[in-house]
């Protein structure tokens, strides 16, 4: 047994969405570009003896506003299903304040047993704003599958 490794790695195999003020859990495929970031600037002086400094810093905002692409297999009625109420509701009616219909979600990670959670993300303030559905062929026996993708104000690892 290796003496570096002390515990398994995660394998990102059971994972779902918690969208707690719709109590909805969403079951996932794949979750790309978890991306956590920030605005980096830079600023080059030259000293006395005409030689470069450069300094990099923290921009003017902390952070980058990112975007989560999730997919799962489509619903059969997307009149019934939260996600897209919430989607249309957004797209019909606009936002009525800085807060409405923006919501904080968890994805929580689980061990190969589906028991314990082993890694969550909190996306914050996050709102879908687009929903890709799979092209579709008469020839595939696979489950149609949608694309949804989040903006958030932020993402953080919380375990």
């Amino acid at each position: 047994m290796s003496k570096l490794i002390k515990t398994d790695p995660i394998v990102a195999r059971n994972f779902y969405l918690e969208i707690p003020k719709y109590k909805a859990t969403v079951i996932l495929q794949s979750v790309n570009s978890l991306t956590v970031e920030m605005q980096v600037t830079s600023s080059t002086q030259v000293g006395q003896k005409g030689i470069a400094d450069h300094a990099k810093t923290v921009g003017v905002s902390a952070g980058l506003t990112p975007e989560v692409e999730m997919t799962r297999m489509a619903p059969q009625k997307a009149s019934e299903d939260k996600i897209w109420q919430w989607m249309n509701r957004i797209r019909n009616t606009g936002f009525q304040t800085r807060t409405a219909d923006r919501q904080d979600m968890k994805l929580h990670l689980y061990d190969s047993l589906n028991k314990n959670i082993i890694g969550q993300f909190t996306l914050w303030s996050a709102w879908p704003f687009k929903i890709v559905t799979d092209g579709l062929d008469s020839a595939s026996s696979e489950a149609m599958k949608e694309v949804i993708t989040f903006c958030c104000e932020r993402i953080s690892r919380d375990i």
